[in-house]
């Protein structure tokens, strides 16, 4: 009995130890993740600029989140996100998972290229994240986020075709709205938050471009 408590005091500390770690570098600890688990699930780099946090205040920042256009594409990157402004759920005691009230991120910036073989980064992305998502998991997370609501709004998409000529033509995306992610699973990865989220603006290039009348000179292998 006395090595029982002596482990469950130990395993205690621990947990509490790393709590204090997690929430004193949270800033740190947020960009890394996302990074790393962001750049796995999509199958592309992704990378992120700042995160700022105030938990007084139970508010946060991002900025520069880009996701860089899948192999075989220009330089370009295939979204970037703008100011992304966020409210933590302060009253929740434990850590994990993070309770994000509202994530807000005003304004992405996306580009729908076609390739010389004719395919285009958007289908060679969400094919990619397909695949990626049936596979082995090798990049879970311990940390688990819930967000209450999710928006992106004012967002355009410039499409480079041979069609459009010698500039990109430019085109509103609708708002996102996305709500309880992760609720039903008690907490998700910043990964997972990021392909649904990647998945959504992609499935909206698509469509917006679909709803141009442009003349798309191939599409991808898997269709």
């Amino acid at each position: 009995m006395k090595k029982f408590l002596l482990g469950l005091i130990a395993v205690i500390l621990l947990t509490v130890t790393a709590g204090i770690y997690l929430w004193n570098n949270l800033d740190g600890v947020l960009q890394t993740i996302i990074q790393s688990h962001g750049s796995k699930v999509l199958t592309t780099e992704l990378t992120v600029a700042e995160i700022r946090t105030d938990r007084q205040r139970g508010r946060g920042s991002i900025a520069g989140i880009k996701v860089a256009n899948p192999p075989g594409f220009s330089d370009t990157n295939i979204i970037q996100l703008g100011k992304i402004t966020f409210r933590i759920n302060t009253e929740k005691t434990a850590i994990n998972p993070i309770i994000l009230n509202e994530v807000v991120i005003r304004g992405a910036d996306a580009v729908y290229e076609i390739n010389d073989a004719g395919i285009s980064n958007v289908d060679t992305l969400k094919r990619q994240i397909h695949a990626q998502r049936y596979r082995k998991s090798e990049h879970s997370s311990p940390l688990k986020f819930i967000i209450r609501k999710l928006i992106v709004e004012t967002s355009m998409a410039r499409l480079r075709t041979p069609a459009t000529g010698k500039g990109p033509k430019r085109i509103r995306l609708p708002k996102i709205m996305m709500h309880n992610v992760g609720v039903s699973s008690e907490g998700v990865t910043a990964g997972e938050i990021m392909r649904q989220l990647t998945s959504r603006i992609l499935g909206n290039m698509s469509n917006a471009v679909a709803g141009t009348g442009q003349q798309m000179p191939g599409r991808s292998p898997s269709d």
